[in-house]
């Protein structure tokens, strides 16, 4: 258990972390930069057009519950 002190220390620096942009949370694995592979993001326009409606159709449930 602890008291309140500690978990208000525990608060303040887990926003302090926060506010530095530093990792809170264990990666659950290691990323290496340096085997990703980025070039599928280069040199693609990313302001061309998409569909971005979908249909506003519902199922019909009215005979399921009898």
């Amino acid at each position: 258990m602890i008291i309140e002190e500690e978990a208000i220390e525990m608060m303040n620096l887990y926003r302090d972390a926060l506010d530095n942009g530093d990792r809170v949370v264990k990666e659950w694995r290691e990323m290496d930069i340096a085997q990703m592979d980025w070039l599928q993001y280069l040199n693609y326009d990313w302001t061309s057009p998409y569909e971005s409606k979908f249909a506003r159709t519902f199922p019909n449930f009215s005979g399921a519950c009898q």
